[in-house]
């Protein structure tokens, strides 16, 4: 799904594939909402949600009534401010009814921090994110594009990314899948035993050098 919600990676497609995709993406959010926080595969399933919301926001001039008052009810069950800000930047670029328009308006106002991450997240999917000199892409972007899922501000931005440049220095050269699957383990290990759903991410950054050097 993150290949999908790369910039400009969905500007050739038909509308009736849009909207095909548009209501395979809503009902997949939807279902996934229904399971408990700590279910099994935390981080996996929420860069799903992440990135399906994405890729929505990116579709959101082409949404039809039932995708905007789908997204209007899903708005209030989403866990994470990341996942609010991207659903209200769907309904914001929709075209909406005055009834839809009105809906939105009630909505609850996003969580203090939450548009820093949304920010960072456009930069790291159109590839412009740099980890020190070099570009944030591949298998590594993905995995930084999933944890903002969870991601509660600024600060939990630099935290990751500063976790990434640890485990970065494992192994001689760039970012390599050894070094991006320890990660990938620690990561997922951190937020499938850790209630809740917005990290700043300080915990993980801390120990990421002791981690690395056993």
């Amino acid at each position: 799904l993150w290949g999908l919600a790369r910039s400009g990676q969905l500007a050739n497609l038909s509308d009736k594939a849009a909207l095909a995709l548009m209501d395979q993406l809503v009902a997949a959010v939807d279902e996934e909402l229904k399971l408990p926080a700590q279910a099994p595969q935390k981080l996996a399933r929420n860069s799903a949600v992440t990135a399906a919301l994405t890729v929505l926001g990116e579709l959101a001039p082409r949404w039809d009534a039932s995708t905007a008052d789908a997204m209007l009810e899903i708005y209030g069950k989403l866990p994470t401010g990341v996942m609010q800000a991207l659903a209200r930047r769907g309904l914001e670029g929709a075209s909406l009814s005055s009834e839809q328009r009105s809906a939105l308006a009630a909505l609850p106002g996003l969580p203090e921090g939450a548009s820093d991450v949304v920010a960072k997240l456009d930069e790291v999917r159109s590839a412009q994110a740099k980890m020190g000199w070099r570009a944030l892409e591949g298998p590594a972007a993905q995995l930084v594009l999933g944890a903002f899922a969870f991601t509660k501000n600024a600060d939990g931005v630099t935290n990751l990314l500063g976790t990434l440049e640890a485990w970065d220095k494992l192994n001689p050269g760039g970012l390599d899948a050894d070094e991006v699957g320890q990660m990938h383990r620690v990561l997922d290990g951190y937020l499938q035993t850790s209630e809740g759903m917005s990290f700043v991410y300080g915990i993980l950054a801390a120990d990421a050098p002791k981690e690395v050097a056993n």
